[in-house]
């Protein structure tokens, strides 16, 4: 009996491991065909969707977007032009990198300009592109990016406005900023925001809709020690 028991036992675990090892190899399956499938939009296959093309010894990093299509042949141009300046300088503090995002068939990218002026006062800027590899690579434009969200651009100002007001409120609470001396328009004229949107740069990033809006940092209150880059970034959706 214990004998039967036994073969019935390897018999059952044997049919489980057939299974484990069926079901492992569908799924490898699975994902190997949607690897090939974005594969396919790329000029090189050996190389990422995006790729540092140059860099310099101030850490500047100026990419490359690895897909087939006039579009991003043209960017790519744009690029170049807007990255010029911050590549061939020689002053730390004026430099660009970027970062991008690969989710399923979107495809984002957003560059960091960062500088310095006279008063030696750093200041950043954004520039975001999304293309859509399904849609032969297309680059879509800010109404097409938040239509996927399906979102308006009067709600993303009352997300936007909401987050700078617990900004305000936290720096308030911090000390940075007496209410009393300055109230929240002040704080907002202090960051040179007349409208939320206005630079807002679109990106999406694991199926979150994110913007990059720069805004002002310095003030006679000191308050530059209180931001760091992520305040630039505003989780949207």
């Amino acid at each position: 009996m214990k004998t039967n028991r036994k073969i019935e036992y390897n018999k059952k675990l044997l049919v489980l491991l057939i299974i484990v090892i069926g079901l492992f190899v569908i799924l490898q399956i699975v994902k190997n065909q949607k690897e090939s499938t974005y594969t396919n939009y790329k000029i090189d296959n050996t190389k990422e969707y995006v790729y540092t093309k140059y860099s310099s010894v101030n850490n500047a990093k100026v990419p490359y977007i690895n897909i087939k299509g006039e579009q991003a042949k043209k960017v790519n141009e744009e690029i170049i032009t807007l990255t010029k300046d911050y590549l061939n300088s020689k002053n730390k503090n004026k430099t660009v990198t970027y970062r991008y995002n690969q989710n399923k068939n979107i495809l984002s990218i957003v560059l960091t300009f960062r500088d310095v002026d006279q008063l030696e006062q750093l200041s950043y800027n954004y520039k975001t592109y999304v293309f859509d590899l399904k849609e032969n690579c297309k680059l879509l434009t800010n109404e097409e990016i938040i239509r996927k969200f399906n979102i308006t651009y009067a709600e993303i100002n009352e997300i936007m406005a909401k987050t700078m007001q617990e900004k305000y409120l936290d720096e308030v609470e911090k000390g940075y900023i007496d209410k009393n001396e300055c109230n929240y328009s002040c704080y907002l004229e202090h960051r040179n925001i007349t409208n939320y949107i206005d630079h807002a740069n679109y990106y999406i990033e694991n199926s979150h809709l994110i913007v990059y809006r720069a805004f002002e940092v310095y003030s006679v209150f000191g308050e530059e020690e209180y931001f760091t880059r992520n305040d630039f970034k505003f989780l949207i959706k």
